[in-house]
């Protein structure tokens, strides 16, 4: 199950069009990326759908088409993301063709460990929006 939302993300990205970057974001860029993140997660917490779905890509939201459709996904498919105990945000990577990665370590409810990797795409105002999220399973808790 896992591999194939992997596989479907993953594809997601690619069909969507991320923007490529030359080099990744700088701090302040970071930091807006973090709190992009953080806002959605706080979103989803708050089972305010409408507010989590205003934080992906004009792409993304074309395909969902709505916050409901996002919410449902969300939820049946990337439950560590929609409920979760914990969050700690680690390294900035680089996804193949250049795109911003943030990583972020989710510990579900259920007590399922997953790094999140939330591709991002920076907008033509300088706004950071969420294109996609791909989770693993995390070997144990972070430092």
């Amino acid at each position: 199950m896992l591999s194939r939302i992997l596989t479907v993300l993953i594809l997601g990205l690619a069909l969507f069009g991320t923007q490529a970057v030359a080099e990744l974001p700088g701090e302040d860029d970071r930091e807006q990326i973090r709190s992009v993140i953080d806002a959605q997660l706080k979103a989803f917490r708050e089972h305010d759908g409408d507010g989590a779905f205003q934080y992906a890509t004009p792409a993304l939201q074309t395909y969902f088409g709505n916050p409901a459709a996002f919410m449902s996904i969300v939820q049946t498919q990337y439950q560590p993301v929609y409920s979760h105990k914990e969050a700690q945000f680690h390294q900035m990577r680089e996804l193949p063709g250049g795109i911003p990665a943030q990583e972020v370590y989710l510990l579900g409810r259920n007590d399922e460990a997953v790094i999140a990797t939330y591709a991002m795409e920076q907008q033509a105002d300088g706004e950071w929006r969420i294109g996609g999220v791909v989770l693993r399973p995390a070997e144990g808790k972070p430092l």
